[in-house]
């Protein structure tokens, strides 16, 4: 540090270039480590909101995604699909709208787009006002093969799950086309799987 000339009372040339060298290069340095800190900061900020964002996708997964699986496997009479009923499938629709509805934020724009494909596949929401979706799938081809594949006695075609089926029909490849995708969306957005 630069010293006062204590004869003169003044300090001299070099020593005030020193000073305000010395000063500048404080501030300087208080500046940068300020800077560095706020930056670093923001990153971890970021890391951090971007980590509970894939947490909350992949808890939206984990919730959404046996709905969806229970509706393809019922439209396409594979898997689970005898344990189900048209009152069930009806249910699970209501339930997936309304997760995806109160959370569409957390979804991509994709994912938003594909829902909405999967459902106007699955499902006429067209039936007038104050009226349940009816499932776009074959009535008596979902009868035959619940009634065919009831294992337990105890349960049967209930005569009114006939109004939950609309006379729009649906090919099973669509739906599952658009199932798969809609997976494959999903996993992308929390990061399981990039696009290529």
């Amino acid at each position: 540090m630069a010293t006062i000339n204590t004869e003169k009372g003044k300090w001299s040339k070099p020593e005030r270039a020193k000073l305000v060298v010395d000063i500048l290069a404080l501030l300087i340095t208080t500046t940068l480590t300020i800077a560095l800190f706020v930056y670093g900061e923001k990153i971890s900020s970021a890391k951090w909101t971007n980590q509970k964002l894939v947490e909350k996708r992949i808890a939206l997964y984990d919730s959404v995604m046996p709905m969806f699986n229970d509706i393809l496997c019922y439209h396409n009479l594979f898997g689970n699909f005898k344990e189900l009923s048209p009152s069930d499938i009806i249910t699970r629709k209501r339930k997936l709208d309304k997760i995806f509805y109160t959370q569409k934020y957390f979804f991509s724009q994709d994912f938003a787009v594909e829902y909405d494909n999967f459902m106007k596949l699955c499902f006429d929401t067209n039936t007038g006002d104050y009226l349940d979706a009816k499932i776009k799938a074959n009535l008596e081809y979902h009868k035959n093969a619940f009634v065919k594949a009831a294992t337990d006695s105890s349960k049967k075609w209930q005569p009114e799950w006939d109004s939950s089926f609309s006379k729009a029909i649906t090919a099973d490849s669509l739906i599952a086309n658009s199932y798969y995708k809609l997976m494959e969306l999903l996993g992308r957005d929390i990061g399981v799987k990039k696009d290529e």
